[in-house]
């Protein structure tokens, strides 16, 4: 009997006995997934029985000996194996005798199992990673063992198919991909495979939420909200392979998954199928073995020459953050293989971050420009200038040093270590290297490092002009270039030291030393003693002192001379004066200053020297001055301490008071005649000649306390003479000597002569109630500012506290000769000198002030006047009681021993005109 239709085409073995269409229908689906359903026939063969349907393209059938009609309420079903499909109405009867019909025949044979499809030979399992591969994909889909399937999507496409019940039903197609075929599946009792598809594949887009994948002439939409459908295109059309095992790892990455990327990597280096996923081994590495990273990259150049670097770092770069909380732990032999070449000296190691890690193998390949372009990337960085200095050494280029040099300097203010590694590799290239071991000598002596290898290399060379180091780094590199033997570099090391420190003094007297006596050179010598001696004078009690100092600038300037043959010498004569001048009450001063000037001064200079220490340490040696004949106008104001029209200035703001009439000053008073008082006489004539004034009247009083001078401006002048001083007796506590008188009478005529006004008030000026110290501080400058600590510092020398407020006070009236600028320095200062108490002194000799301005004029004046210092001292001394009885002492042991001694007024008063006559 001969089946119907495309069923001939079934081979069942054996020929059929019957055969009944049941109404039971199979789905079959084309190659192009066009559907098409074929009834289902129930055939009875001699040793078994058959549910078979076909087409001319496709033939499904199952046999079995287990064969049975189940009949039903409503329907009946024929029966064969596990298989079921419902009868025709009307159909039984014929169903039945079939099966009459093949029980009559010879029983014999197994149940065979349906001979289309064929069930699964092989299967291979998903990867560790894979991305939604169902469970029961991987054992019922036929595939090569060593294959891994990677990919599964569940697209929007259903496909019917015959259940063991006979009923029909729809399941959606999944498109699956492993790393060696991409095939169509769908779930169902029987093979799911629907065909293995052939890439390319192609996806078009239907909507702006739908896409729809064209694989192998089958239109698979996707989901409604569908990301997978590009994933799956990208991976299908990949190559099979590596190449798809990288493609799987990137979606992995893009998905924000990186530990099942990394579960990919693992398997695909198992089974050495991670060749084309070095990028992504290179990435996953990066924050935790930065240098198998670096080896990845190279294993990625080695497959792929051509590579775009800067795509690679980028796409690095970008998915970097998503991954720094990861734990990217690769495998151990994985990661082994990702070895690097010698790593030139220098090159940052390891290196940090994408770019500069791509850039890194890229130099180790040979790709310099490239490198060296990706690690720029990362901006002007210390660490990009280290790698061009480290492969320009690598090739051996001859300005590889500076490279270096230019890397220590960039990297000097953010790592120290670093910078000092960088110069050390300069230092190596270079060709001079001095310069530069003296700049790693300054940032080892900052840092705290023993910086002596250094200058030991450098030395005797130079110290570069722009070398830049601490101050205490140039006092210690001039102490071991002296005592290396190397003058000429402790003499610039101390330049830069007095340089950077406004104040150092001893780097000066170091320079000086090693000019003169290393290096022959006086002439700098004395330029550096010129700059020391400005720096001592803001110094109480310097060492070495001022008046050395400028006694050195005399010493080596009279040398200077000698050489040069010249015979006059007035730059030695100033520093000697200047010397005197500074230190006046310092009798070595004095003494030096006569030695060194032993032919070189004049000598009335060597003279009048000689009679001021004598009125310093006592005795009568020295010559006095030739008195000056005519001292009037400018030359006296120029005298006053505030300088030329100081007075004039001065008088809007000085409270005067008128004097009382001549009558009441002269009653009972002795007038000084020619004929009676001829020394006195002679002395107001020559003396008013010299002031070019008339002689004032002068007149005697007597009695108890006839002592002390004034002078009053009446009409005409008066000068008042206490008898007592007219006593020519040595042994009279205040009888003066004629030159002693003539210095006192001398003095009252300047007042007169220079338009002294009488002061209502002496405690000072009308408006200045400000301090001493803050008239210095704030118009003096900041030299005078020392005073404050000058002047009250305990055990400071008195002499030089004296010293130091007459200095003082000279500036600030030399700076502000301005009456509203300054204040009396003579209460005040003295009381900064320890001199407390008041003074037992008459109604009005006591001076304070503006009074003391005056008395500073006028004894200026007189003892240019006189021209003997001795005489005023006596004239001073002798003009009160209370100081009288000092003069002897001053004779035996001079100024110095009675100084200190004196009431504040005395003591202001001698040592103003000691400063004076010391710049005579």
């Amino acid at each position: 009997m001969k089946l119907p239709g495309p069923l001939a085409a079934l081979d069942l073995g054996e020929p059929p006995l019957g055969h009944l269409r049941t109404a039971g229908q199979v789905p079959f689906v084309s190659d192009t997934g066009e559907e098409k359903l074929a009834s289902i026939w129930f055939v009875v063969c001699r040793t078994r029985c058959w549910l078979v349907a076909a087409t001319l393209e496709d033939q499904w059938s199952v046999g079995d000996t287990d064969v049975a009609l189940d009949r039903g309420w409503t329907w009946d079903a024929i029966r064969v194996g596990a298989w079921s499909t419902p009868l025709r109405n009307g159909t039984r009867g014929q169903a039945d005798g079939l099966l009459k019909q093949w029980r009559l025949c010879e029983k014999g044979g197994t149940a065979v199992p349906a001979p289309y499809p064929d069930l699964p030979i092989t299967r291979a399992p998903a990867a560790a990673g894979a991305h939604n591969v169902p469970d029961w994909l991987p054992p019922t889909v036929s595939a090569a063992p060593e294959a891994r399937w990677l990919f599964a999507f569940e697209t929007g496409r259903e496909v019917p198919h015959l259940a063991r019940n006979g009923q029909l039903e729809r399941t959606n197609v999944w498109l699956a991909v492993s790393d060696a075929a991409v095939v169509l599946v769908a779930q169902g009792p029987v093979d799911p495979l629907l065909r293995t598809i052939e890439p390319p594949i192609e996806l078009r887009r239907r909507t702006t939420a739908r896409d729809l994948v064209v694989a192998g002439g089958w239109e698979l939409p996707g989901a409604l909200v569908d990301r997978m459908s590009p994933l799956a295109v990208d991976l299908a059309n990949a190559s099979p392979g590596a190449a798809r095992w990288s493609v799987a790892v990137r979606q992995a990455l893009d998905l924000g998954e990186p530990e099942r990327a990394i579960g990919l990597l693992r398997e695909a280096f198992v089974h050495d199928r991670h060749t084309a996923s070095w990028g992504w081994v290179g990435l996953l590495a990066l924050e935790r073995a930065s240098t198998a990273s670096t080896g990845a990259v190279l294993q990625l150049l080695a497959e792929q020459p051509d590579l775009d670097l800067r795509e690679l770092a980028l796409g690095w770069a970008h998915r970097r953050s998503d991954l720094r909380s990861v734990a990217t732990d690769l495998p151990a032999g994985l990661l082994a293989e990702c070895t690097v070449p010698p790593v030139p000296e220098g090159l940052p190691w390891p290196p940090e971050g994408p770019f500069e890690v791509v850039g890194t193998a890229a130099l180790l390949a040979g790709r310099t420009a490239d490198g060296l372009a990706l690690m720029a990337e990362r901006g002007d960085t210390p660490r990009v200038h280290q790698a061009m200095a480290a492969m320009a050494a690598a090739a051996g280029e001859a300005e590889a040093w500076a490279g270096w040099w230019d890397t220590a300097k960039r990297w000097r203010p953010v790592d120290p270590v670093r910078s000092l590694e960088a110069i050390d590799r300069a230092i190596r290239l270079a060709p001079d290297p001095a310069p530069l071991h003296y700049r790693a000598a300054a940032w080892r002596h900052l840092d705290g490092q023993d910086a002596t290898p250094h200058w030991t290399a450098a030395l005797p060379a130079a110290p570069p002009d722009d070398l830049e180091q601490s101050t205490d780094a140039w006092r210690a590199l001039a102490t071991f270039a002296e005592g290396a033997g190397v003058p000429e570099v402790a003499v610039l090391a101390h330049r830069r030291v007095r340089t950077l420190d406004a104040t150092d003094r001893v780097a000066l007297q170091a320079e000086a030393r090693l000019l003169e006596r290393e290096l022959d050179r006086p002439d700098e010598a004395v330029d550096a003693l010129r700059l020391l001696a400005e720096r001592t004078d803001a110094v109480v009690e310097p060492e070495p002192t001022r008046w050395f100092v400028w006694t050195e600038i005399g010493r080596l300037l009279a040398v200077l001379d000698e050489r040069e043959g010249r015979t006059e010498h007035p730059e030695v004569r100033a520093s000697l004066r200047e010397a005197v001048r500074g230190d006046f009450l310092v009798p070595e001063a004095v003494d030096r200053a006569l030695e060194i000037g032993d032919g070189r001064v004049p000598d009335a200079q060597l003279g009048w020297w000689r009679h001021l220490r004598s009125a310093l340490t006592g005795g009568s040696e020295g010559t006095a001055r030739v008195p000056a004949r005519s001292l009037a106008g400018d030359a006296l104001d120029a005298l006053h301490p505030g300088g030329l029209g100081w007075l004039e200035r001065a008088r809007q703001n000085l409270d005067t008071s008128e004097p009382p009439p001549i009558k009441e000053l002269t009653r009972g008073l002795e007038k000084v005649v020619p004929a009676r008082w001829p020394r006195v006489s002679a002395a107001i004539s020559s003396l008013a000649e010299a002031l070019s004034i008339d002689p004032p009247d002068t007149y005697l009083f007597r009695g108890e306390g006839a002592w002390g001078l004034s002078a009053w401006p009446t009409a005409p002048p008066l000068v008042l003479v206490g008898a007592d001083h007219l006593d020519t007796d040595d042994a009279h506590p205040l009888g003066m000597r004629r030159e002693a008188l003539a210095f006192a009478l001398a003095v009252e005529m300047v007042h007169l002569a220079a338009g002294h006004p009488l002061l209502a008030f002496d405690g000072g000026l009308v408006g200045t109630s400000r301090s001493v110290y803050q008239a210095f501080g704030k118009y003096a400058g900041a030299a005078e500012t020392v005073v404050d600590v000058v002047t009250l510092l305990p055990g400071v020398d008195q002499l030089a506290k004296i010293q130091t407020v007459i200095k003082l006070s000279k500036r600030v009236f030399t700076a502000r000769a301005m009456v509203d600028k300054t204040t009396g320095f003579a209460e005040t200062g003295m009381s900064w000198l320890g001199w407390t108490g008041e003074q037992e002194t008459q109604v009005g000799r006591r001076f304070q002030g503006a009074a003391i301005q005056f008395r500073v004029q006028a004894d200026r004046a007189a003892l240019l006047l006189t021209g003997d210092l001795h005489a005023a001292v006596e004239a001073i001394l002798r003009g009160q009681p209370t100081t009288a009885g000092k003069l002897t002492k001053v004779r035996e042991q001079g100024l110095v021993a009675v100084l200190p001694e004196l009431d504040q007024d005395t003591g202001m008063r001698i040592a103003a005109l000691l400063e004076f006559a010391a710049t005579l």
